[in-house]
């Protein structure tokens, strides 16, 4: 899957954010994040579409979206 080079580097300040708090929680974080975006590769149309062939994922854990 590709990403695009701001919502990387999004996800991997949000990653260093965690990673000061708790190992847990970065761990958590990343594997949360790593899920959402093989679930959306695997089943694209189990998600919202929110306009212009785009869909969105939520997070379970973390207040964070995933536009695919």
């Amino acid at each position: 899957m590709l990403v695009h080079p701001a919502a990387w580097a999004d996800a991997m300040q949000l990653r260093n954010w965690y990673a000061d708090i708790s190992p847990r929680l970065v761990e958590a974080f990343s594997e949360e994040l790593a899920n959402v975006l093989d679930r959306i590769q695997e089943y694209p149309r189990m998600y919202a579409e929110v306009g212009h062939g785009y869909r969105r994922s939520n997070l379970a854990r973390f207040p964070y979206q995933v536009f695919a």
